[in-house]
């Protein structure tokens, strides 16, 4: 039978419109639906069931590698996720394109500019891992540093420990006020939250002192006793 006079096997049956999200925010793509067809209509331009751009699912595990928490995400993305909104899982299943740890080292220079000092995939967060991050930076020529500003990552702290035992080390204000946080109900959150910043961002010591005073002050019944403390030592 000749082209001409095949039938012709299924035809366009309206569409309905699925809601994705792209960098551009939430836009409604017409999906066409067939009928008399015994194979479902396959876009070339989206997967079955995809709600998003693969730039924009590309997107956050770049800004988990420069630090951002599951909170910045939702501030920064929240408009170009949708109605279905983002969450901790949401994150989970993107940085599903990490495959391995990301171990990443940043340093303020003395006018106040950050800049990336170093980036490598490491099979987990080990002590040899950072050792192997620590002693590049050395090799590439870094001096010990004046401040190190880390989260509590035992590995971390023991590279740390073994390579610059020396030199002084402050806990990450995000991650200390992330844990003061997770002891705190969820409607006094907000609240303390803004409490705690003022502490850690205060202008000098005294006055990071008064506001940890009036912290305690005035929490010092709702929050557990593992808050409580005599105030920043310096």
């Amino acid at each position: 039978m000749s082209a001409a006079k095949a039938k012709v096997v299924g035809y366009r049956n309206g569409h309905r419109d699925r809601r994705v999200s792209c960098g551009a925010g939430v836009i409604e793509v017409p999906v066409p639906r067939v009928s008399d067809t015994e194979e479902a209509f396959r876009s070339q331009l989206l997967e079955a069931w995809q709600r998003r751009s693969k730039l924009l699912e590309e997107t956050i595990p770049l800004l988990y590698v420069e630090g951002l928490s599951t909170r910045d995400f939702k501030r920064a993305l929240k408009p170009l996720w949708g109605k279905s909104g983002f969450s901790r899982s949401s994150v989970s299943r993107a940085n599903k394109a990490l495959k391995e740890a990301v171990l990443v080292a940043h340093g303020i220079t003395r006018e106040g500019e950050r800049v990336v000092l170093h980036l490598s995939l490491g099979g987990r967060e080990s002590t040899e891992s950072w050792k192997g991050v620590l002693n590049d930076l050395i090799e590439r020529g870094l001096g010990r540093p004046q401040l190190l500003i880390t989260d509590g990552n035992p590995g971390l702290l023991k590279a740390i420990k073994d390579v610059w035992p020396e030199a002084p080390r402050q806990r990450c204000a995000v991650h200390r006020i992330r844990n003061v946080l997770a002891r705190v109900p969820k409607k006094k959150q907000d609240e303390v939250r803004k409490a705690v910043t003022r502490i850690f961002y205060a202008a000098c010591f005294d006055d990071a002192r008064d506001e940890a005073r009036q912290f305690l002050s005035r929490y010092s019944r709702g929050v557990p006793h593992r808050l409580r403390g005599p105030g920043p030592t310096p």
